[in-house]
């Protein structure tokens, strides 16, 4: 009989202990969220400024507008950035097309520096990582990554006072045109080279340049030169009279670190 009461006394201990696992110092296990948004980070480029931004776009399905968004919110509580993912919002007017839904997320310019992250989606689950953002380039680190992803985790910083730009041209009889192009502004401008590396507008690989939106073709030519704003108006002139020249036959496309695309 003494060893019966014993063991039910035991086993009563047992069971208060199980049901105060936090008492233990146990962790609390949460379960995998299933990625439902991708995030990339970017810097917009102004004349007067540079903007950290993370692009936001769905990726469990195509929507069926390509103008569906992404509801989100954001703002910077002295070295730490909040975003809040929130949900996909139906457009009230549909533009045809199967696409992502999508949003921009531009956060005011910042200095350089070590900022938290935190990242809420639908106001359940939290994120938490860090960005660190030097005067050469963007990274960041995840801590957790539930509900969402990022698509990399660096980005380098375009340097000051460059312009970069693709010709394109489709026939073989437009190859001296554009090699034309090419000589004229090398004659205002000197060639320009940076780390290789991601920057988002374009990609630098060794001696291999890959600007963001050009086409893939054999007559593509990319570039890369010094530009200043004293040389700015005479690089813009010279494209305005080769699109004006050669319409339809010379594709030309060119940016510069003030953001300006001409």
């Amino acid at each position: 009989m003494k060893k019966t009461i014993f063991l039910v006394q035991i086993l009563i201990v047992l069971g208060f202990c199980a049901c105060d696992v936090t008492s233990l110092g146990d962790p609390v296990v949460i379960a995998e969220v299933e990625d439902e948004f991708e995030l990339e980070i970017w810097e917009n480029l102004y004349p007067e400024s540079r903007n950290l931004t993370f692009l936001i776009k769905s990726i469990i399905e195509l929507e069926d507008c390509s103008n569906y968004k992404v509801e989100n919110t954001y703002f910077i509580s002295g070295n730490k950035i909040h975003l809040s993912i929130k949900d996909i919002v139906k457009p009230s007017d549909c533009d045809p097309g199967k696409a992502p839904a999508g949003a921009d997320a531009e956060l005011a310019s910042l200095a350089p520096g070590i900022y938290g992250l935190r990242i809420d989606l639908k106001s359940t689950v939290v994120n938490e990582g860090q960005v660190i953002f030097s005067e050469d380039e963007y990274s960041v680190q995840m801590y957790t990554e539930n509900g969402i992803r990022f698509n990399r985790d660096r980005l380098r910083r375009v340097p000051e006072d460059i312009t970069w730009g693709y010709i394109n041209y489709s026939l073989a009889g437009d190859e001296a045109a554009a090699q034309a192009f090419l000589d004229r502004l090398g004659s205002l401008v000197e060639p320009r080279d940076v780390p290789d590396g991601y920057y988002g507008y374009f990609t630098k690989e060794g001696t291999s340049l890959t600007i963001q939106q050009q086409p893939e073709s054999e007559k593509v030519i990319s570039f890369m030169y010094n530009l200043t704003d004293q040389m700015a108006g005479e690089v813009k002139s010279l494209v305005t009279e080769y699109r004006t020249q050669y319409p339809g036959t010379l594709e030309l496309f060119m940016m510069d670190s003030r953001g300006s695309i001409y």
